[in-house]
């Protein structure tokens, strides 16, 4: 569940360890929540990237260039179906 370690708001940090969202722990959660459904994560993480961009431009932060590997770059640890 995306319960644990959630973001404080998209495109911010992890609410439960501050470190940039989605953090390490938040990843191996979601590989272990959404084992067999890795399209499934894929396109909700997809959506909270697009989410943290937006966020980000109307807060007038700089962009985040690490945002799309921690978004997707892990996406393929998740077993296939």
């Amino acid at each position: 569940m995306l319960t644990d370690h959630p973001p404080l708001h998209p495109g911010g940090a992890c609410a439960t360890c501050g470190q940039p969202w989605p953090c390490f722990e938040r990843q191996v959660d979601s590989i272990v929540d959404f084992a067999g459904h890795r399209q499934a994560l894929a396109e909700l993480m997809a959506d909270y990237l697009r989410m943290g961009v937006a966020e980000r431009r109307s807060r007038g932060l700089p962009d985040d260039p690490g945002m799309p590997a921690r978004h997707l770059g892990w996406i393929d640890c998740v077993v296939p179906r």
